[in-house]
């Protein structure tokens, strides 16, 4: 192994989080690929400073917080060397004249006035994407008398902004906490990307070897294509501002437990008394416990050797896999009583490698005689993006009875396209004196859980490609483009059409059908949503998750099935409306809008041509659904939810800056769908 100084990268002002980060950068060397790993981590900061301020800058517009949407101005570029001409009474904007450089893919300045400060923030944007949304270029500029200076960290944006008045809700307090969100987003987003350098370097380096022509060849290449493709997803959720942040992980922990990292932690386990543990399962399954026993080698008999000397019977006991990080950083701090007495029983000599996922806390163990076992969630006690990343009792004990109904429902023959991963089992930590829907019983309960869940490569053909909606954003290691433009066949607006048509047949019609008929909206966003390709075509989508997903109990009734879920579930509702929003956000204005964010810019098609086709996908299912007998008045409704000329979108920067993470936050914007004529 390399062994590197410890200097601190130079030539750069880091932050605080930034300096931690470099601690890390040692661990990233691998077989001597080449370069100074500090020299790449050094270059990499200004990028991804940058990558979080476009974030943060366009949230602040789509949002509109403090009236950021209301107030903010535009220059055209009608000629990209001619001096900007700007509004007189925008406050900077004599300064504004004298921004440069123009970058060259830029069409529009958004000039952002903040005139309690006497001071404006531009950005030159590519365009303004669906749902309102700005595709910014190049460095926010902050602009003021007769200065213009790049904005060096998100957090200045911020700071400018609370001078200025115009965060809305936030105190002093969560300003400081949410720069440091920021920070800590931008330094992993650094030290990721001289990953996927190394990576790149790495894979170049094998490919004539190996024979990975495309970027396909090398996904098809791996045993688990999957989860190769999500160890391609470095950039992070692409429209929150803490898209990088791991809040809790030490610098070593950040390469030890993350997917861009090849990560494969060790999941441990506990047992725990029966008395103070709640289950479920799918009908007629084993148990949790039982199903564990059957997947790790040698845990049955750890579980009795440790059981017995606690003084316990082994059969009174549930099992839980627990994940390395929450195993060494929560076990004593929260349950210290309960490993006292021996109700919580550490069993210590029985681990299970699991490669990590892009979902931090999903993980899929390592067995040499098991090709596809099932996915393990599991507690995490960090914060990524908004929320820490623990499980609700209502998750982990909903999520076998809903895989039941959906199952039952995905398995009829009028979904031909679209297939769930059903959660088999569950199990959690819970005081005899539950139901917990708050309080410490609820925060006990979520911080020791687990889900056991259906692996998609048992869904998949030999030859068929399985790969995270989310990694056709990520660039591929052979071509340094979005994986999504490898998979479009050249030949240019109308290949690129066919193949968002083709795309969309696969996933909408069959989630309008879940959605209309059985009330059932999925939190269908990239990351959720595994698809599978044949021949480097879209074929059908794997959906996972359903902690997030949202259920009109009262339609589902229409079709006999009803279930009691956990006391405090914000899962169910006897309405339509939290279905409509979940899968009009997730599917639309976070999956496929940034799909064709990406294929506008790589491919030779207009966005309006591109949302003509996608209003086109849902007017034929919504015209399949009446031929197939849903009720019209249930079609209708949905069709002016669909084509409403607003939609609601989830406020993801207002919810960070008022520390709203299971709150919703909602904006108004532009819906670009629109009833076909014909």
């Amino acid at each position: 192994m390399t062994t590197l100084p410890t200097a601190r990268p130079e030539g750069v002002d880091l932050t605080d989080a930034e300096r931690r980060l470099a601690e890390a950068v040692p661990l990233l060397v691998r077989d001597g690929d080449g370069g100074c790993p500090y020299d790449r981590y050094q270059s990499a900061i200004e990028p991804a400073r940058r990558a979080i301020t476009h974030r943060l800058v366009a949230g602040l517009i789509r949002e509109n917080v403090g009236g950021f949407a209301d107030d903010v101005r535009t220059v055209r570029l009608s000629d990209p060397v001619a001096s900007l001409e700007t509004p007189t009474d925008v406050a900077g904007s004599p300064s504004v004249d004298r921004i440069r450089p123009i970058p060259a893919a830029a069409s529009t300045l958004l000039v952002l006035p903040l005139p309690a400060i006497d001071t404006s923030l531009a950005v030159f944007i590519t365009g303004m994407g669906a749902y309102r949304r700005p595709k910014p270029v190049g460095d926010v500029y902050r602009c003021d008398g007769k200065a213009v200076r790049p904005v060096a960290r998100p957090s200045v944006v911020l700071e400018l902004a609370w001078a200025a008045g115009r965060l809305d809700g936030a105190s002093r307090i969560d300003v400081d906490r949410v720069s440091s969100e920021l920070a800590d987003s931008a330094a992993n987003l650094a030290l990721a990307s001289v990953r996927r350098d190394r990576r790149t370097a790495a894979v170049c380096g094998r490919a004539d070897d190996a024979g990975w022509d495309t970027d396909v060849d090398y996904l098809l290449a791996a045993p688990d294509p999957l989860v190769r493709s999500e160890r391609l997803v470095v950039d992070g959720h692409p429209l929150h501002p803490g898209a990088k942040l791991r809040q809790g992980f030490r610098p070593s922990e950040v390469v030890a437990y993350a997917a861009e990292y090849d990560a494969v932690p060790a999941l441990r386990f506990v047992a725990i008394a029966d008395e103070y543990a709640a289950t479920a399962a799918v009908a007629d399954g084993p148990t949790f416990t039982e199903r564990l026993y059957r997947l790790v080698p040698g845990l049955r008999d750890a579980v009795a050797d440790e059981t017995t000397t606690a003084g316990r019977d082994p059969a009174d006991v549930t099992v839980l896999p627990v994940h390395p990080w929450q195993y060494r950083h929560q076990l004593t701090n929260r349950y210290g009583r309960e490993l006292d007495r021996g109700i919580v029983i550490p069993v210590p000599d029985v681990s299970l490698p699991a490669g990590a996922t892009l979902s931090l806390r999903t993980l899929v163990p390592k067995l040499s005689d098991r090709q596809a076992p099932p996915h393990v969630k599991v507690s995490l006690g960090i914060r990524t993006t908004s929320s820490v990343r623990t499980i609700t009792p209502q998750t982990t004990l909903n999520g076998p009875t809903v895989s039941d109904v959906l199952e039952t429902v995905l398995g009829a023959d009028e979904f031909r396209t679209l297939s769930g991963l059903p959660e088999t089992a569950g199990a959690c930590f819970h005081d005899p004196d539950g139901p917990h829907t708050d309080g410490r019983g609820h925060v006990r309960a979520k911080h020791l859980a687990a889900l056991l869940r259906r692996n998609p490569l048992d869904s998949v053909d030999d030859g068929e490609l399985p790969m995270t909606a989310a990694a056709l954003l990520a660039r591929g290691p052979l071509t340094d483009r979005p994986l999504i433009d490898s998979l479009v066949p050249e030949g240019g607006a109308d290949a690129a059409a066919a193949f968002l048509r083709r795309y969309a047949e696969a996933i909408v019609p069959d989630a309008l059908r879940l959605l209309v008929a059985y009330g059932v909206g999925l939190e269908a966003h990239l990351q959720n949503c595994v698809v599978v390709f044949d021949e480097w075509k879209p074929k059908r989508v794997l959906v996972r998750d359903y902690g997030g997903l949202r259920l009109c109990t009262d339609r589902l009734a229409e079709h006999g099935y009803e279930f009691e879920p956990y006391p405090g579930s914000v899962t169910v509702d006897d309405g339509m409306e939290p279905a409509y929003d979940k899968l009009t956000y997730a599917l639309f204005q976070n999956h496929l809008a940034e799909l064709v964010r990406v294929l506008v810019r790589y491919r030779p098609i207009d966005e309006s041509r591109c949302w003509a086709l996608l209003s086109e996908v849902v007017a034929d299912a919504f015209a399949e659904l009446r031929r197939d007998g849903v009720p019209n008045e249930w079609v209708a409704d949905a069709e002016t939810v669909l084509y409403d000329a607003t939609w609601n979108y989830k406020c993801l920067t207002t919810m960070r800056l008022t520390d709203r993470s299971h709150h919703y936050a909602l904006e108004s914007v532009p819906n670009p769908l629109s009833r076909p004529e014909r």
